[in-house]
């Protein structure tokens, strides 16, 4: 007896994994490909350790993460909607200064 409610345990457990691979399928449309291109077009990839991001390839709105940074995107005449504060005014280039 003991026996059989071992097998019909295996057999559940068994049927119930294979049910929820089945309903865990992705399907691969040709669709899908075309709007990834069409997204290709307008980001950019940047590859890290942490994997890939997608960037818009003209962004509207840059925040600089580090004072360092400012720098740089001043240089390109981009000006940042905000910069990473750390409480000292000084630290902050005069023309992004508010």
């Amino acid at each position: 007896m003991k026996h059989s409610y071992k097998i019909m345990g295996i057999l559940l457990l068994t049927l119930t994994v294979a049910l929820l691979a089945a309903c865990g399928s992705v399907s691969d449309n040709g669709s899908d490909k075309s709007k990834s291109n069409k997204s290709d077009k307008e980001t950019v990839s940047i590859k890290n350790d942490g994997g890939t991001t997608k960037v818009g390839k003209n962004p509207k709105r840059v925040v600089a993460l580090e004072f360092s940074f400012v720098d740089a995107l001043a240089a390109l005449d981009i000006k940042p909607v905000g910069v990473a504060d750390d409480g000292d005014k000084n630290r902050i280039l005069k023309t992004y200064q508010k």
